[in-house]
């Protein structure tokens, strides 16, 4: 009986061993299921972060772009050929960051509106509207855009 005794000892032992092992694994295992939920939130939490600030920059340079072609067409009103002509600049450089066909359009429009103008340009304000054509002509060579504008004016003042 004593032999009995002991081995049920001895079996309610590990048992009893077993048991607080899978106690332990149990909260190790919700330790790290806390840590990894965790984990996952920062990440969402940075992406979330990362696509708010690209439709933020995205709304800025958009309002950017209207704005400054509020400027230009005052600027070629008021007759202002060399500020029209950077402002045209600055507008393509807003205008890659956006990178959508229909302001790299309306980039060819406003060259040839621009350019209708060029007999009144100096000598520095041409420079400058070389420099915008060539740049136009290049964005044009990479989108496929039509480039007879700037084919036009590349003939026309080169």
């Amino acid at each position: 009986m004593d032999s009995f005794i002991s081995s049920v000892s001895v079996i309610t032992c590990i048992l009893v061993a077993l048991v607080t092992l899978l106690i332990g694994w149990q909260i190790f295992n919700a330790i790290s299921f806390e840590k990894r939920m965790k984990n996952i939130a920062k990440r969402e939490s940075a992406l979330n972060y990362s696509k708010s600030c690209v439709e933020m920059s995205k709304y800025v340079n958009i309002k950017l772009y209207h704005e400054q072609v509020s400027l230009i067409y005052g600027y070629i009103y008021a007759q202002e050929w060399f500020k029209a002509v950077i402002a045209h600049k600055l507008l393509l450089s807003i205008a890659k960051s956006l990178n959508q066909q229909e302001y790299y359009e309306q980039q060819l429009h406003f060259a040839k509106r621009l350019g209708n103008e060029a007999q009144h340009f100096d000598e520095l304000t041409m420079k400058e509207f070389k420099e915008y054509i060539l740049e136009l002509r290049s964005l044009s060579d990479i989108n496929g855009l039509d480039s007879d504008v700037c084919l036009e004016f590349e003939k026309k003042y080169f």
